[in-house]
């Protein structure tokens, strides 16, 4: 099965780094700087980026299994749909800390309206339901 590899394993993981990434000073709690508050942001994305990169060479190992052998189909629904699922996750992860970028980012403590009022995202996830 496509989704037992290891990438797939190492998602648990990846989200909690990004989610235990900090926007403040743990040895002194001071606001951090630019430079120190973007990072959990870059990290999110790079993480996020490598893992979306491997699902995409796995879907496409699940594409060319199943278009060599039809009778797979009912797998191959199966794994797309949790294949999906994952990526959303993931990109409402990244969204998330985004928001949570411009939330707490040094220069401009206010944050960009148009990221935290747009529903968009949750539209498209309730689509498929």
């Amino acid at each position: 099965e496509v989704l037992s590899s290891p990438a797939n394993n190492a998602q648990g993981t990846l989200l909690n780094t990004i989610n235990n990434t900090a926007l403040f000073n743990t040895i002194d709690n001071r606001p951090l700087s630019k430079k120190e508050s973007v990072a959990p942001l870059v990290l999110s994305h790079r993480l996020i980026m490598t893992e979306m990169l491997g699902m995409v060479k796995q879907e496409m190992t699940l594409v060319n299994d199943t278009d060599a052998d039809r009778a797979l189909i009912d797998e191959y629904l199966n794994e797309l749909e949790q294949i999906q699922d994952k990526q959303l996750s993931m990109i409402s992860t990244l969204r998330n800390s985004l928001v949570e970028y411009y939330a707490e980012r040094p220069e401009n403590r206010t944050v960009n309206t148009s990221l935290v009022s747009d529903n968009s995202f949750d539209d498209l996830r309730s689509l498929g339901n």
